[in-house]
């Protein structure tokens, strides 16, 4: 099967992708395009466990979600990407 070269796709909060959801303890890592939540989703990753990211990309970086090599076919199966603040209660 032919590698697809995407980046995982961003959401807005109260969009759960059927992907995320089928999967068994799916971790939520908050602030996860920042410095410190991307090594940790990088690390989840690579144990092979799924993940959540919420951030509002206010100090966070997109780019710190992209990854490459061995990883970039994990992020793809097994990391979401959600656009949104803990804050904000309407989402």
């Amino acid at each position: 099967m032919a590698e697809q070269k995407r980046l995982v796709s961003f959401q807005k909060v109260g969009q759960v992708s059927k992907k995320a959801a089928n999967v068994e303890k799916t971790i939520l890592v908050t602030g996860g395009a920042g410095f410190i939540g991307s090594n940790i989703v990088e690390e989840l990753l690579m144990r092979g466990r799924a993940a959540r990211v919420l951030d509002n990309f206010s100090t966070g970086k997109r780019s710190n979600l992209v990854f490459g090599g061995a990883l970039a076919a994990r992020a793809r199966a097994l990391l979401e990407i959600v656009e949104g603040d803990i804050r904000d209660r309407k989402d």
